[in-house]
């Protein structure tokens, strides 16, 4: 019961003060993502609506991060929180390819392995029906979660395994903070701000290539209608913007709301 109230005790402390990076985060994840159509989103958006604007884009991958960070922090203490000389009982030695003691770890444990295989699964299912319908609403939406959680879960358990193994032992032994929390933390940020980027990369192919499968149309008060085709793509909008970027010249327009008398969905 101790061990559960820890648990779920660390896991709202993290939550509170990651809620203090979600303006640096959506500020990061508008300009990441608009100047891959060679947009200065900070030109056109103020500082109020920074957080509102990338709320939509920023959801998937919030809630895959949320969903990460409660397995890792229920596997934390089994990879990462033991005495190496506790675990290696009698003078027993792992085969060359488990001397880490933390890769020993990670590869037997069950947990890990269901849910890599899992994961696995959901990819190349996805992939599969992604790749007949590439337009379809629902398979951009599934294959952006499934691949944003396989992408999380190969940072977590691969890039940062053995580094938060050192990390921990030095943070673990100074008491003036609750270290399980800062590493929390560090490992989760630095993977969010990696994600962002990845995505926003293969989000500006798919639109350059398929269009945005959240087309707006609007109607200027000079009867223009400004639409996605074949050779124009909807970026996104702000409060008081909306971004078409042309296939042709590689430029990206940005039409004021004040022009625009109508707006609708194509």
């Amino acid at each position: 019961m101790r061990k559960t109230i820890t648990f779920f005790d660390d896991f709202l402390k993290i939550c509170a003060v990651s809620t203090l990076l979600l303006v640096i985060a959506g500020f990061i994840e508008l300009t990441t993502y608009y100047s891959k159509f060679g947009v200065r989103i900070s030109e056109f958006i103020s500082t109020s609506e920074i957080l509102l604007a990338s709320f939509d884009r920023l959801g998937l991958v919030v809630f895959s991060l949320l969903i990460q960070m409660l397995l890792w922090l229920y596997l934390f203490n089994n990879l990462f929180d033991y005495n190496l000389q506790e675990s290696l009982k009698d003078g027993e030695r792992r085969p060359l390819k488990y001397h880490d003691e933390t890769i020993h770890r990670f590869v037997k444990n069950k947990t890990i392995r269901i849910f890599f295989g899992l994961l696995f699964i959901a990819v190349i299912v996805t992939l599969v029906f992604y790749s007949i319908n590439p337009q379809s609403a629902f398979w951009i939406f599934t294959k952006d979660l499934v691949l944003i959680n396989y992408w999380i879960a190969m940072c977590l358990y691969l890039a940062w395994l053995q580094s938060t193994r050192k990390l921990w032992e030095i943070m673990k032994t100074n008491k003036e903070y609750n270290g399980k929390v800062i590493l929390t933390i560090l490992v989760f940020f630095t993977i969010f701000i990696a994600t962002l980027w990845v995505k926003n990369s293969f989000q500006f192919n798919q639109i350059r290539k398929y269009g945005n499968p959240k087309p707006l149309q609007i109607t200027l008060k000079d009867k223009t209608i400004i639409r996605q085709t074949d050779t124009i793509r909807f970026v996104g909008r702000t409060e008081k913007y909306f971004f078409y970027w042309d296939k042709i010249t590689q430029q990206t327009n940005a039409y004021p709301l004040s022009e625009v008398i109508a707006i609708g969905i194509r």
